[in-house]
């Protein structure tokens, strides 16, 4: 088709042409939307699916953080077994910058809301003891060479230390393996204590 002629008929209806172009913006952004929030839970580990949990999200944007005393909330709800979180980190390898699905929980809740994710009772007692220790899936501990008692140093892209720095680092305490799909072994746990008192904004917030 000649270029001459569809600026022709662009010209003839902008108002038609101006909608054009803003649905197909708009169709876009929201296929955007869909694949980073895709994204964001496979990369984090963990699956949405299972009848007896259930997630709780902001309102306004998956990405918006929740208060941490809303977890009190839901704890104390006549049908709640138990009440964990999670907070995404960002992270990124500090050396080769790849990218580290590291999830910020809250352990002991976290481990019995998902009784898949399936550690050995020595390890898991060692993590629970060190607030800067890490539980990292099979998966990723092959993918990274990683072994009981190896140091990740990462950078985070949402979060800054209160010290202005931008380098965390955690030691691997113990390699979890999955029973099911709702937990994949590329995920990497660490202690929300760690990264809530450690970092500078948003403090007592969950689930961004």
């Amino acid at each position: 088709m000649n270029i001459q002629y569809v600026f022709a008929l662009v010209r003839e209806n902008v108002v038609r042409s101006m909608l054009t172009m803003f649905t197909v913006a708009v169709a876009f952004c929201l296929w955007v939307l869909i694949v980073s929030l895709g994204n964001a839970i496979r990369n984090g580990g963990v699956s949405l699916d299972g009848a007896d949990r259930v997630i709780v999200l902001h309102k306004a944007s998956y990405s918006q953080p929740l208060p941490l005393a809303y977890v009190a909330k839901i704890a104390n709800h006549e049908n709640t077994v138990v009440a964990g979180h999670a907070t995404g980190v960002g992270a990124s390898h500090a050396e080769s910058l790849d990218s580290l699905p590291i999830v910020a929980i809250s352990a002991r809740e976290y481990i019995q809301a998902y009784p898949e994710i399936l550690v050995e009772n020595k390890s898991l007692r060692a993590w629970l003891k060190n607030k800067e220790g890490a539980l990292i899936g099979r998966e990723a501990a092959l993918r990274l060479g990683l072994k009981v008692g190896d140091t990740i140093p990462f950078r985070s892209s949402l979060w800054r230390r209160a010290d202005g720095d931008n380098n965390w680092k955690v030691s691997v305490m113990g390699i979890f393996d999955s029973s099911a799909k709702e937990v994949q072994s590329n995920a990497i746990f660490i202690h929300y204590d760690f990264l809530n008192d450690s970092r500078i904004s948003q403090k007592t917030t969950v689930g961004a």
